[in-house]
């Protein structure tokens, strides 16, 4: 898959090593949802810094109508120290939210 905005995406390594990548971190939280995998890693864009992964228990997550993220959530992830934390979910959230 060609990820065509890097500030979105997101990527899940499992125990073995394949690799799914996702043009954004919705799709990846949508397939986890839906599928079980043993992962080993879960990668999302830092959206301050594009094609810079972070793992996501560093990560912050927000979703508001000026992010235009290319599934359509308007949702992007930040290193959690960059933002105040009262605009931001973590992973977990962010997971219960996409049910």
């Amino acid at each position: 898959m060609t990820i065509v905005e890097q500030a979105y995406s997101a990527q899940l390594v499992t125990d073995k090593g394949k690799q799914y990548k996702y043009d954004a971190i919705e799709c990846l939280v949508n397939d986890m949802n839906q599928r079980e995998y043993q992962t080993s890693f879960l990668l999302v864009s830092n959206y301050d810094k594009p094609g810079n992964m972070l793992p996501v228990s560093d990560a912050g997550f927000v979703q508001n109508d000026s992010l235009r993220s290319p599934m359509g959530a308007n949702l992007a992830a930040v290193k959690k120290e960059s933002r105040d934390n009262g605009e931001l979910q973590d992973w977990e959230e962010l997971k219960n939210n996409f049910k």
